[in-house]
């Protein structure tokens, strides 16, 4: 069963312009929070993925970081997943820093009237 696309009812349809926060069109009710905690389980992902540690390996690395964190391999999977609703980005951060990294908050002026909240790594990992 193909249409051609001409035929598609969307085809006929106006753009629709967004506010230019793909996130906050997507629907996220906290698009700045949603960022921040994006970038820290990317980074986690990256330090992962480049370390070959297993879901397990991660949970060992934080329970002995910090027993309280309270980490399991379900949660180490969603991270990983960019499924980050329900962790903190203080949770977060201490699974990096479980994971070798130093992670610190830098308050600086900004290069134009409105400044911006970003993660970002200094060196490759």
């Amino acid at each position: 069963m193909s249409r051609h696309w001409k035929a598609d009812p969307l085809e006929h349809t106006p753009p629709v312009r967004g506010s230019g926060d793909f996130l906050k069109d997507r629907g996220y009710p906290n698009p700045v929070e949603t960022r921040i905690k994006f970038g820290l389980a990317n980074a986690i992902r990256e330090i992962v993925a480049a370390n070959n540690l297993r879901q397990v390996d991660v949970v060992a690395a934080v329970d002995a970081y910090d027993s309280d964190a309270g980490i399991s391999q379900p949660d180490v999977s969603r991270i990983l997943r960019g499924n980050v609703k329900g962790y903190s980005e203080t949770r977060l951060m201490t699974v990096l820093a479980a994971l070798g990294r130093d992670v610190s908050i830098v308050v600086q002026p900004a290069h134009s009237r409105r400044g911006r909240i970003s993660v970002r790594e200094t060196e490759a990992v």
